[in-house]
């Protein structure tokens, strides 16, 4: 009967380890993965709008292209100054 018992409560202790270490590596997934997500998205959206801007600057219409589409993009400021 007490070797029974020993291996309850090793089964016990095996299950706790494993469901403190699941909900541990959720909370750090959570709290870590998704800062390091959000980061990862604002560092590449920032950098697609400064070639943006930097592609306008030359004055000339540039590609730009997304979700099976092309559209050609210029300066507003550009055309403003064009001889009239």
């Amino acid at each position: 009967m007490k070797k029974y018992w020993k291996i309850v409560i090793i089964v016990a202790i095996i299950l706790a380890v494993l469901v403190a270490g699941f909900f541990s590596f959720r909370a750090y997934q959570n709290s870590f993965g998704g800062k390091a997500l959000q980061a990862g998205y604002n560092a590449g959206y920032q950098r697609a709008v400064f070639d943006v801007m930097n592609n306008s600057l030359d004055c000339q219409p540039f590609p730009v292209y997304g979700w099976n589409a092309s559209v050609n993009l210029i300066n507003v400021d550009c055309l403003q100054q064009a001889p009239q």
